[in-house]
């Protein structure tokens, strides 16, 4: 839009320099057809023609400067896309890849839980087992020491 107006307002004074110069054309016309010739209107006639010509050149640059602009958006933006497309191809095919991990993941979590629960349960299983080797330990000694007492018994009576 900015492009737009400055473009508008070039052309208005090119279209303003444009009816001068032929304002005093005219009027140069007229007066060398009597004979007289103005410097200064000559010299204002060349400076405006000048500047028109000026003018004329710097909007065929901000026409190339746009074009070139343009040129390279759309380059950027095609690239971009093209980016996108491709990172959308690469996404698609790495997405069993990571489904596979997450339930590997899942699954992986689930065992670990198990062994943690087993290890618990071995614990707990260990620890019985030297209760009961404790309370047979005992069992034995008692029983020991029933024997020897009758053995001492049989051998007092002897």
């Amino acid at each position: 839009a900015a492009a737009k107006a400055a473009f508008a307002t070039l052309e208005s004074r090119m279209t303003a320099l444009t009816t001068r110069k032929h304002a005093k054309n005219k009027k140069t016309e007229t007066q060398t057809g009597r004979g007289t010739f103005d410097t200064e209107l000559m010299i204002a006639c060349s400076d405006a023609i000048s500047r028109v010509v000026e003018m004329e050149n710097m909007k065929k640059r901000a026409a190339r400067a746009h074009a070139e602009n343009t040129k390279l958006a759309t380059q950027a933006v095609n690239h971009a896309m093209g980016l996108k497309k491709k990172s959308g191809k690469s996404v698609e095919k790495a997405r069993p890849y990571f489904t596979a991990k997450a339930q590997v993941e899942t699954a992986c979590e689930a065992a670990d839980q198990a062994v943690t629960e087993l290890e618990g349960k071995v614990g707990a299983g260990k620890a019985r087992y030297m209760r009961a080797l404790d309370g047979l330990s005992t069992i034995s000694e008692e029983i020991h020491e029933k024997r020897q007492r009758m053995k001492e018994e049989v051998r007092l009576q002897a």
